[in-house]
Order: C-alpha cells, then sequence, then structure tokens
C-alpha cells in the first residue's frame, strides 16, 4: 500500500498535471498572502483596541493568528516541494 506523503509523482507527468500543479500552487500563494494579511492585521487590531478583552484572550488570539500562518506557509513549501518535482 503506498504511503500518500511518500510515494512519488510519475516519472513523466502530462503537461496538464504540470500546468494543474502550477496554478494550484498560485492560487495557493494569493490565499496564503490574504489570509496572513488578515490573521496579522486582525491580531494587531485586537491587541491595541479589545479593552474588554482579559490579555488572556487577546494572546490566544494572536497565537492562534500565528498558528494559522505558520501552517499555509508549511502547506506553501509543501506544495513547492511538489511541484519542483514534476
Amino acid at each position: 500500500m503506498n504511503n500518500p506523503n511518500t510515494s512519488d509523482v510519475s516519472e513523466n507527468p502530462s503537461p496538464s498535471l504540470k500546468w494543474e500543479i502550477v496554478q494550484l500552487y498560485d492560487s495557493y500563494r494569493e490565499f496564503q498572502h490574504y489570509c496572513a494579511f488578515y490573521c496579522k492585521s486582525t491580531s494587531v487590531i485586537i491587541h491595541r483596541f479589545a479593552d474588554d478583552l482579559d490579555a488572556d484572550s487577546t494572546e490566544g488570539i494572536e497565537r492562534f493568528a500565528q498558528l494559522v500562518v505558520d501552517k499555509a506557509d508549511a502547506i506553501d513549501v509543501r506544495l513547492k516541494r511538489l511541484m519542483d518535482r514534476v
């Protein structure tokens, strides 16, 4: 049984597969930039202007925002590696 994390892309992927991967990567990068902007700006706004939130809630929001950005970056690295293989 093949492990989806270690299976290789075929030796000679079709041009359409290459094109789809490039398109997926470009779309993901655009999404990643919007996501990072939203997470960081929301975190900053809440930190500066949310007087009603306690420090733990503010810190939790900031940590979650960073977690989302870090996960998006990790997916980007995986997509880039896949794209380089085809």
